[in-house]
């Protein structure tokens, strides 16, 4: 089989740095024909690293022609509430679409996203890559082959980080849900999705709680100034930007997330950022307004419940998920998954292969899947379409809406 052209609608750390990056090591199943990118830096980086001509290249995605099919694939990695229109457009030309979590930041735009990819017969997935990862892959295979008996409850903790919290969620693009997502979409409807896939059936209520606790100006201390770059105490500030990305610089670790603050790696280019940018604020004296924290309480239709707790205050490496059932347990932290056995009182450790890349190697299964389903154009093996994903975008936008208004809400 030829691979499967793609172009990228965005090409910043997810659009070229994951996916462009995925086609330049898989030829055989993938390959960047066109790139449309507002930044001209990223642009210019896509342009370079595809071997792209000036005809390829596009600033704005709504610059594209649609009389002519381009690529076989669009993905969409745009911003969180740019997503809907080219979603649209592109479906409505023909192309099969891979869209970046989450699809669309109110559920009267995901609807409209599940209705036009239907309407398309396109072959459509949303980045839900946490079930395409060996570890959840494995645990759901444990739940079905009834290592725990009937499901009763599951715990699921999401490890933020402090660093990565700060970078993404205080200073970074995701810092302010107007202008974006609301933390529990933006970063938790994985694992909305997790819990949905797990438990294997929708939940009919939730309650959510959280707030911006700590990251407000009240939590400053009194010496702190408004830019890490001049603060007398960035020494000792775990929050120093300065000591933060210039460890990555320091390291000649040009990756993620440094390449988001500048392309040219020198200390002069680092500095000029965090005096200039937004990168380089204090933690406690950014316009950011989305939880540091959050809860959410679910319960299904045969009356088991499920839990997920998300929080910036940890650095541990991966989310961690407890199964409860009527005969067992299972117990995960990403990397193994411990299996309680009741009816024999033994314990067996099962350790998980580990695949190189992001999300525990999600996204690369989540690409071959979806790439190899458009090469042999049959879609049964796509685990995350819009359908199915539009279920956990409903679950954290209720729960959002719990959080603000204080009640248990239905999920009809």
């Amino acid at each position: 089989m030829s691979a499967v052209t793609i172009f990228l609608c965005g090409a910043g750390s997810r659009g070229r740095t994951v996916f462009g990056k995925f086609a330049l090591e898989n030829p055989e199943l993938a390959r960047v024909v066109g790139v449309a990118e507002p930044d001209p830096k990223k642009r210019a980086l896509a342009k370079q690293e595809h071997n792209l001509h000036d005809s390829q290249v596009f600033s704005d995605w709504r610059d594209v022609p649609r009389d002519k099919a381009l690529s076989d694939v669009m993905i969409v990695a745009t911003h969180d509430r740019d997503h809907l229109e080219p979603s649209l457009a592109f479906l409505e030309a023909g192309y099969h679409l891979l869209l970046e979590k989450p699809m669309a930041s109110t559920l009267k735009e995901c609807r409209q996203i599940v209705e036009a990819s239907e309407k398309s017969g396109a072959i459509s997935a949303v980045c839900h890559v946490l079930r395409y990862t060996p570890y959840f892959k494995k645990m759901k295979q444990l739940i079905d082959q009834g290592t725990v008996g009937k499901v009763v409850t599951i715990r699921h903790f999401e490890p933020v980080n402090y660093w990565h919290f700060a970078h993404s969620f205080v200073r970074g693009n995701w810092r302010d849900s107007e202008t974006t997502s609301p933390f529990i979409l933006a970063k938790c409807c994985h694992d909305m999705d997790i819990l949905y896939f797990l438990m294997g059936q929708k939940p009919t209520a939730l309650q959510s709680f959280g707030s911006l606790h700590y990251f407000r100006p009240e939590s400053a201390p009194p010496e702190a100034t408004d830019r890490c770059i001049t603060c007398p105490l960035q020494e000792e500030c775990c929050y120093s930007a300065t000591r933060f990305y210039g460890h990555f610089l320091d390291s000649q670790i040009h990756a993620w997330p440094l390449d988001v603050l500048i392309q040219d790696f020198t200390r002069e280019a680092l500095d000029k950022a965090l005096t200039e940018g937004p990168y380089g604020r204090c933690v406690y004296r950014c316009d950011n307004n989305v939880c540091d924290h959050q809860v959410v309480n679910l319960i299904f239709a045969d009356g088991a419940t499920a839990s997920m707790t998300a929080t910036a205050f940890t650095e541990r490496p991966a989310r961690e998920t407890e199964v409860f059932g009527s005969t067992g347990s299972l117990k995960g932290d990403g990397y193994k998954i411990v299996w309680t056995n009741f009816k024999d009182r033994t314990e067996k450790v099962i350790e998980i292969e580990q695949t190189v890349g992001h999300h525990l190697g999600g996204d690369d299964g989540m690409l071959r899947e979806f790439f190899t389903a458009v090469q042999s154009g049959d879609a049964s093996g796509v685990s995350t379409s819009p359908t199915v994903s539009l279920i956990s975008h409903e679950m954290a936008l209720l729960a959002e809406k719990s959080r603000l208004t204080g009640q248990t809400l239905e999920i009809k």
